[in-house]
């Protein structure tokens, strides 16, 4: 039981990291291509 929720856990949380680095990704390359023009 404990070895599903940890895996659970853990991929759960490398998910939200995933998800903010893709937003914050996204913002900077915008934040960059406005700064271009």
């Amino acid at each position: 039981g404990a070895l599903l929720t940890n895996e659970k856990v853990t991929q759960t949380a490398v998910g939200d990291v995933a998800d903010i680095s893709v937003v914050t990704i996204r913002n900077r390359y915008r934040d960059l291509i406005e700064i271009e023009e």
